[in-house]
């Protein structure tokens, strides 16, 4: 597995990616009313989990039934597409 650690724990771009989408959608859910929202990602297995709705993990599956009930409850769709690894260099150094 890749990612960081974290207080002596291994954090997977998943998480960080899923739980920082869920983040930006609950302070913004108010102007996202009717809105298609279009996020880019270089991580394919949270491309996948985000536009699928679903995903092995219990932690990150909460994550994306929050995301789900946002979205619905405000009416506004969340799609995710790929950017290239070199493309996303200051995403990534943020």
């Amino acid at each position: 597995m890749t990612g960081f650690t974290l207080t002596g724990q291994l954090v997977i771009p998943i998480y960080k990616e899923t739980f920082t989408v869920l983040l930006a959608l609950i302070r913004w859910k108010h102007e996202l009313h009717d809105k298609c929202i279009v996020v880019y990602s270089d991580n394919r297995t949270t491309i996948c989990a985000l536009n699928k709705g679903t995903c092995c993990n219990s932690l990150v599956m909460q994550w994306l039934r929050s995301i789900f009930w946002v979205s619905a409850t405000y009416n506004f769709r969340i799609t995710v597409r790929f950017v290239p690894s070199n493309a996303n260099l200051v995403a990534d150094a943020i």
